[in-house]
Parts: C-alpha cells; sequence; structure tokens
C-alpha cells in the first residue's frame, strides 16, 4: 500500500468517527433561543400594535385605500363616461341614477353593482334591474318594469298593481280606468287568478266593472249596470260558465235584476227590484219562492 492510499483511509477513519451535526444546530443551541427570545417578544409586541391601531381606525384606513384605488383608477382610464339603459318606459333615467348613486366622472370600480341593483328595484315601476360593468368607462342598466294589472281601491284612494299584487302607484286621477278594480286586503294577490278566470268569458269579462273579495274567500262581481254577481268560494270556473249561459238566455244587463247569487252549483238566485222579489233558477227552470 503505498503512501497516498494510507492517506486517503485516515482521512475516511476521521470522517467516519466525526459525529454528525443537525442542520439546525445553530438554532436548537440554547445561546441562540436566548437571543431569539427578544426578537419574538418585539414582533408579538409589533403584531399586538398592529391590531389594536386597525381595530381603533381599521375603517378609515380602508375608506382612505378604497379612495386612493379609485383615484388612481380614474387617472387610469377608468372613469364613468358613458351609460346606456334598456327596458324603460315609465321610469325616469334620473331616478335610476340618483337611486343607484351613479354619477359619470366617478371610478367605474366605486359602484357597489349588487347595493345599487337593491335601490333601483325599490323604484315604483322597476320589478328586476341588472348593471353591468363594460370596461374601461361603460356602464350598462337593464331595467324589466311592472305592468299594470289591474287598480285596488283602499278606503279613499286607488293604487296601480302589477300582476303579482304589488302596488305600483297612487293615482291621483282616473288614470288606467279600462282596468278592473278590486276592493278588499286581499285583493291584490288574488286579483290576477280572477282577471285571469274572466279572460275565459270574455262576454261575462266586457260587463264586470269591479269585484269585492272577502276576506281571500270569495268574490262579488260588479256589473257595469251595478248588478252584483256573488261568487262562490270553490268551482270559480264551472260557476262563471253557469254565469255566462245565464246571461245569453237572460241577458243580465237588462231588467231590475240586482243581485245574482250563484254560489251554490246549478242554482241561482235572483233579486229584483223594488219588491226584492228572489227568483230561483234550478236547471234553467224558473221558480217563484
Amino acid at each position: 500500500m503505498d503512501d497516498r492510499e494510507c492517506d486517503m483511509s485516515r482521512v475516511r477513519r476521521k470522517q467516519h468517527k466525526r459525529p454528525k451535526r443537525s442542520r439546525f444546530h445553530f438554532l436548537m443551541s440554547w445561546r441562540t433561543l436566548y437571543r431569539l427570545r427578544y426578537i419574538f417578544g418585539f414582533f408579538c409586541f409589533g403584531m399586538m400594535v398592529g391590531y389594536l391601531v386597525m381595530f381603533e381606525n381599521g375603517p378609515k384606513i380602508i375608506q382612505t385605500s378604497k379612495q386612493f384605488f379609485y383615484a388612481l383608477s380614474q387617472k387610469m382610464g377608468f372613469e364613468i363616461t358613458h351609460i346606456s339603459f334598456d327596458g324603460l318606459e315609465k321610469t325616469a333615467t334620473k331616478d335610476i341614477l340618483k337611486k343607484g348613486n351613479i354619477i359619470k366622472g366617478q371610478s367605474i370600480f366605486s359602484i357597489d353593482l349588487p347595493q345599487a341593483r337593491q335601490t333601483i328595484e325599490t323604484l315604483p315601476w322597476v320589478h328586476t334591474a341588472m348593471l353591468f360593468r363594460r370596461l374601461p368607462n361603460h356602464i350598462h342598466i337593464r331595467i324589466s318594469e311592472r305592468h299594470p294589472n289591474a287598480l285596488w281601491q283602499k278606503g279613499k284612494k286607488i293604487y296601480l298593481i302589477d300582476e303579482y299584487g304589488q302596488v305600483i302607484e297612487h293615482l291621483s286621477k282616473a288614470d288606467y280606468a279600462g282596468l278592473l278594480l278590486v276592493v278588499g286586503e286581499e285583493a291584490p294577490a288574488q286579483a290576477a287568478s280572477l282577471i285571469q278566470e274572466l279572460k275565459k268569458f270574455p262576454d261575462i269579462e266586457k260587463k264586470v266593472q269591479s269585484a269585492v273579495n272577502y276576506s281571500g274567500r270569495r268574490w262579488d262581481l260588479i256589473l257595469k249596470n251595478n248588478v252584483r254577481i256573488k261568487l262562490p268560494e270553490d268551482g270559480m270556473n264551472q260557476a262563471l260558465s253557469h254565469l255566462n249561459k245565464l246571461d245569453k238566455e237572460h241577458d243580465l244587463t237588462k231588467g231590475d235584476i240586482r243581485v245574482i247569487d250563484i254560489r251554490l252549483k246549478n242554482r241561482s238566485f235572483f233579486y229584483m227590484s223594488p219588491k226584492t222579489k228572489k227568483t230561483k233558477f234550478d236547471h234553467n227552470e224558473a221558480h217563484m219562492l
């Protein structure tokens, strides 16, 4: 064995006998941990101070940051210069912009779209609203308006209601005079179903002037000659079909009839004036009571 091989064997033996140190030996030494306690303490103190500052002034800091971001975005060209609308008939654009707090020249990112949509939908004629950002400078507003379905009388006031029974606005003059007038606390919610049933009988529908709802249970129809038709709680379609048949046979708008009671199936009671005689029609046969 030459000298070179001997030296190499000694080096291997020394390396084998040298103890292995952990790569975290420096951090795990007591002296190092003793010094790091100050750094850890200062770190915890800084976190506590930062939390207190954010707790006290967090909203102000966030608001300031937002204002800075909006101002920066305006300088970069993200400011509202164009506002378009779709679906408007009865609603004024100025009312929509005022409700949505939308102003030309402001940052396009400063508009809270969900909040603006909710406030715009509180306008009388607005049923639904949708707002879109079209970068860099365009806001598009799509409106679905309510459709007048009937007039609702509450006390001495008249309100316009839509097909969902929602009040659109109070009418101070005789607008929409061609619509059906309904009366009763539950009338707006049930007016749509009544109108739908009346449309199946056009001859009766064109003679009806108003309808009175009783506690959401049933209706009285008032014809244009002030004849009152008492409808049943159930089976409205069958009752109207029977009424339509009676009208074709006897023309309910003529004569001295004041009240027609068809709440009983296949029976009609006629209250006449001025002597208020009561007549019953049973299967198209007239009998004096």
